[in-house]
C-alpha cells in the first residue's frame, strides 16, 4: 500500500470537514467533530504551534481526494508529538501504520535526533500496532477523561537517532 503526505492546502479543507463528521473517528479522542470547515483551520492552527506542520494524506493510486491528515510538531527541545487521523471508511487497511512511517521518515529527513512522542488510547489497539510495528514503545500511562468516563491514554516513543 502506497500513500503520499502533502501539504495541507486551504483546497483541502472542505473534504477534510466531511471526513472528520463520521463519529466513529471520535470513539478514542477527546474532542468533537469540528463544527465549521472555518473552526478546523482554527484547530489546525493552534495546533502545530510552535513548530510543526500538518499534511494531508492521499492513496497513491487515488491521490485526487485525501483520507486523512497527519502533523508532527515541537514540543520540547528535540521533542516531537505526532498525530494522524484517517477516515473511518479506510480503516483495518493498514494506513495508520503507513502514515506513522511516513511521519518518521518526514522527521528523520528534517532533523537531526529527537524523541517522537504520540499518545494513544488504551482501547484504540489498531493505533497502537501501527506505533509498534513502526518501533514506537511504550513509555507511560497518561489519566484523561473520554466522553465523561475515566480511561486512560497510552504515551509511545520512538527516538530519531
Amino acid at each position: 500500500m502506497s500513500i503520499l503526505l502533502r501539504a495541507l492546502e486551504d483546497s483541502a479543507i472542505p473534504a477534510l470537514f466531511e471526513l472528520l463528521q463520521n463519529d466513529e473517528l471520535y470513539r478514542y479522542l477527546t474532542f468533537p467533530a469540528p463544527k465549521s470547515p472555518d473552526e478546523l483551520v482554527l484547530r489546525f492552527d493552534v495546533d502545530v504551534r510552535p513548530e510543526g506542520q500538518i499534511f494531508t494524506v492521499h492513496r497513491a493510486e487515488h491521490s485526487e481526494l485525501p483520507i486523512g491528515f497527519c502533523r508532527y510538531r515541537l514540543d520540547e527541545s528535540s521533542r516531537f508529538d505526532i498525530g494522524y487521523a484517517i477516515g473511518y471508511d479506510f480503516w483495518g487497511r493498514g494506513y495508520a501504520t503507513s502514515v506513522v512511517a511516513a511521519l518518521l521518515n518526514e522527521l528523520t529527513g528534517r532533523f537531526k535526533g529527537g524523541e517522537v512522542v504520540a499518545t494513544v488510547n488504551i482501547g484504540n489497539i489498531a493505533s497502537i500496532r501501527a506505533l509498534e510495528k513502526n518501533g514506537f514503545l511504550f513509555g507511560r500511562f497518561i489519566e484523561t477523561i473520554l466522553h465523561l468516563e475515566a480511561t486512560c491514554d497510552l504515551e509511545y516513543s520512538f527516538n530519531i537517532l
